[in-house]
């Protein structure tokens, strides 16, 4: 299973890891599919994302529930932890 079919199956934090995981291996056996090679462009295309799918018809999100913080420190522990 690829990874963007495994994000509508996680409902747990084991489930969460898999798919980081996988989606960390993607990253190596499909290099040739991702856009964004490098952690800067990888990083503003998320931000990009959000700003322009927020505001988007199909938007499915509600903004207001997101734990932006969470989020945030997600992306930042993987600057520092070993």
């Amino acid at each position: 299973m690829n990874p963007f079919e495994m994000i509508e199956l996680i409902e747990s934090k084991e489930q969460f890891i898999d798919f980081l995981n996988s989606l960390s291996a993607d990253s190596i056996e499909n290099s040739n599919e991702w856009e964004n090679h490098s952690i800067e462009n990888y990083l503003e295309r998320i931000a990009s994302w959000v700003d322009d799918f927020s505001s988007c018809p199909r938007n499915d999100i509600d903004w207001d529930k997101v734990d932006y913080k969470l989020i945030a420190k997600l992306f930042y522990v993987g600057k520092i932890y070993e």
